[in-house]
């Protein structure tokens, strides 16, 4: 065997390693996406809404609307974006909430990092998304954040998320995260 046969015979050998290495962190990380993407649905929702009381007619009001994101998969993820959609439900109003949506909704809000958050393997994060009410050139939308029944809120959030599994290209959404409160909140400052 000639020293170029045996140069040839090594090559081909450290690219068949290589490419099985390659192969199975490959199919190793389609596993665990595939585990990411079958799990992250049921472990989002909401820890808690902050609203502030409105004490003046053209006063900005942020609302606060902190989302929990357990990962229970084996690899991180990335929070792209949270949105929501807010309303406040008006409860002397007993139509169906797709007939009243409308006359209820308030303002879109939610949770934008510059860059992907990220949420590593088998841990929970917590992050606030926001939506501001301007007054003064807002009237509606704030009277309509303004409805207390008991000196309680009733808000109703509906919700998506889309996150990408860290290290791939693999984009998912999760839709219909839904909060609804049957006991209402009690504005802060009030």
């Amino acid at each position: 065997m000639t020293w170029f046969a045996k140069v040839a015979a090594v090559f081909l050998v450290v690219l068949a390693v290589v490419g099985a290495v390659a192969w199975v962190n490959f199919l190793d990380r389609y596993i665990a996406a595939s585990d990411a993407r079958m799990r992250i649905g049921d472990n989002v929702g909401y820890q808690s809404v902050t609203i502030p009381a409105v004490t003046s007619p053209d006063q900005t009001v942020v609302i606060g609307v902190q989302f929990l994101l357990r990962n229970p998969s084996g690899i991180a993820i990335d929070i792209l974006h949270i949105t929501y959609r807010f309303y406040m439900d008006n409860l002397t109003d007993t139509r169906a909430f797709a007939e009243k949506s409308a006359s209820i909704f308030v303002v879109a809000g939610g949770f934008f990092p510059p860059a992907g958050y990220v949420v590593g393997p088998h841990t929970t994060a917590s992050v606030w998304g926001n939506a501001t009410v301007f007054g003064a050139t807002q009237p509606t939308q704030l009277a309509r954040l303004n409805l207390t029944f008991s000196g309680r809120y009733f808000p109703i959030i509906d919700a998506s998320l889309v996150y990408e599994v860290h290290g791939t290209l693999i984009i998912e959404r999760v839709l219909g995260i839904e909060f609804a409160t049957s006991g209402g909140i009690v504005p802060y400052g009030s």
